[in-house]
């Protein structure tokens, strides 16, 4: 259920960050905004030219993320399925990872954790 109704607040998530990329939040958080897409590009040109090592850190991320909470696949599963339901889950999904990039965790951790499972507790 959690899983489920994750997918609105993740939602909410993309929209505030939307506001924040076109300055709707004032000039220190299109600021900030813009500091964390040059992370994020930074990290993903990265892991374009590693890509070996970039797939075998994301595996150990979600392996840890499994063991440390082993209904993380269940939640999972119902964050999937209210999204394509809803059609909200790109959304949901976008705004939980970058909402979890802005609160200073890595792009792994931002993609794997919060933004395909939706988990809460993306700030820091």
């Amino acid at each position: 259920m959690n899983g489920a109704y994750s997918v609105f607040p993740g939602t909410y998530n993309a929209l505030r960050a939307v506001a924040r990329g076109v300055g709707l939040l004032g000039p220190e958080e299109f600021r900030r905004f813009g500091q964390e897409a040059d992370a994020i590009g930074n990290s993903l040109g990265q892991a374009v030219k590693h890509p070996d090592l970039a797939y075998h850190a994301s595996l150990e991320a979600a392996r840890a993320a499994l063991a440390s909470n082993p209904l993380l696949y269940y939640y999972g599963l119902g964050r999937i399925l209210m999204g394509g339901a809803t059609r909200l889950g790109p959304a949901a999904f976008a705004g939980d990872a970058l909402r979890a990039v802005e609160n200073g965790h890595d792009l792994i951790d931002a993609i794997v954790k919060y933004g395909v499972s939706g988990i809460p507790g993306g700030d820091r």
